[in-house]
């Protein structure tokens, strides 16, 4: 686990979220999960 005092705000987001797509992936399928990564990384 990265402490979140070694690395940006952004990140520690960016990481929450991979973590909710990898939950996702796990619930449904990849397809599902894909997409909402690629919603996720075209957020600004």
């Amino acid at each position: 686990m990265i402490l979140a005092t070694e690395v940006e705000p952004e990140t520690v987001i960016s990481l929450a979220c991979a973590e909710e797509v990898i939950a996702e992936m796990e619930k449904k399928s990849a397809q599902t999960a894909a997409s909402a990564f690629l919603y996720i990384k075209s957020l600004p």
